[in-house]
C-alpha cells in the first residue's frame, strides 16, 4: 500500500512538469528547466536519484 501511494505520488509530480512543459511550449518558448518546489514535502526538493 505504501508502494502503491508513493508510486500515485511520483506520477502525479511527473504529469504536473509535462503540463508545464507544454504550456510553456504553447506560449511561445522553449522547454526549461527550472527548481520545484513540493507543497506536500514542505518545499525541500530531494536529491536528484533518490525517491524522498
Amino acid at each position: 500500500m505504501k508502494l502503491s501511494r508513493r508510486l500515485t505520488t511520483t506520477l502525479d509530480e511527473a504529469e504536473k512538469r509535462i503540463e508545464r512543459l507544454v504550456e510553456s511550449q504553447e506560449e511561445g518558448g522553449e522547454p526549461t528547466t527550472e527548481p520545484f518546489e513540493d507543497d506536500e514535502r514542505g518545499g525541500a526538493a530531494s536529491a536528484p536519484g533518490s525517491l524522498f
